[in-house]
């Protein structure tokens, strides 16, 4: 976030105004990214129009092939234009790169309150969005692939509260400090917590339905009754696992436990959360590699 335009000093408008308010002015997610997101989800589309499309922006198309030819990937033989990397990685993971090269943009300013700091919040959401993927496919889930861009996007509404709300951000921040659950926090402050506030302001995306579900439910995905729940879920239990692996979102390595139905719904017993915690360091490397890309 190349600064923070406050739109609201206090706890005044209720969740419509502020989200329709936010709407008006907000400029996270680019048109061409959109544009995107709606070739990759057209069955009908072509890999030419991918690559056109990616090829109008030159910054996004080189950061495009510098990730390709990471050790993230780790692929025989370098990539060297836009059709190559669209044909090696396919188009989910050009969608899912160009919407994290989008969202880096958003945090090349860092800032710091208390124990939450900008960095931190990105390192979150680029390690939940690549635990996500791997919980989503250990566990079988049909289109596991697209729990890489719900884990991304599931803390859209702090990326807002921080932008937009500021101030009262800050306070909410400093009260999470003091031990206080965040969603708590934010309704006590705001009437309403990050989950809604992003599911509200996205909704007018045209974004997968399983990431707007990750954006409401990855506190509660129990709660989730559309057929994204699995994608919820695995966005919630990645949530936890990041989060206790001291990449939170606010700076706290606190977060409440997944529901026991929510482990079950997924077959993931004692044994297998084991496993999955140990396994998802690695995981965690790839997205740091990501991450270090500019």
């Amino acid at each position: 976030m190349s600064g923070s335009i406050t739109l609201f000093d206090t706890a005044e408008g209720d969740l419509d105004e502020i989200a329709w308010r936010i709407r008006e002015v907000s400029a996270i997610m680019p048109q061409l990214v959109m544009e995107i997101i709606r070739i990759i989800n057209d069955p009908r589309s072509l890999a030419i129009e991918l690559q056109v499309a990616v090829e109008r922006d030159p910054s996004l198309a080189a950061r495009l092939l510098r990730t390709a030819n990471s050790a993230a990937y780790g692929l025989r033989r370098r990539v060297g234009t836009v059709r190559d990397a669209i044909s090696y990685l396919g188009y989910n993971e050009v969608k899912n790169l160009a919407i994290t090269a989008s969202l880096a943009d958003v945090f090349k300013t860092d800032a710091t309150v208390g124990c939450y700091s900008r960095k931190g919040l990105w390192r979150h959401l680029v390690s939940v969005a690549a635990a996500s993927r791997f919980v989503a496919s250990r566990c079988g889930i049909r289109r596991f692939e697209e729990a890489y861009m719900a884990g991304l996007l599931h803390d859209f509404g702090l990326i807002l509260m921080d932008q937009f709300l500021h101030k009262v951000f800050n306070d909410i921040v400093r009260a999470v400090a003091s031990g206080r659950p965040l969603c708590e926090c934010e309704r006590q402050r705001l009437g309403f917590d990050h989950t809604q506030l992003g599911e509200r302001v996205a909704c007018h995306w045209n974004l997968p339905a399983s990431t707007m579900a990750a954006i409401r439910y990855h506190h509660r995905a129990d709660a989730c009754e559309s057929d994204s729940r699995p994608i919820a879920q695995a966005v919630e239990i990645a949530d936890f696992l990041c989060s206790a692996k001291q990449r939170s979102a606010v700076g706290i390595g606190r977060v409440d436990s997944p529901s026991g139905s929510t482990f079950a719904a997924l077959s993931i017993d004692r044994q297998g959360y084991t496993v999955l915690w140990d396994d998802l360091d690695r995981e965690l490397v790839k997205a740091d590699v990501l991450m270090a890309l500019e």
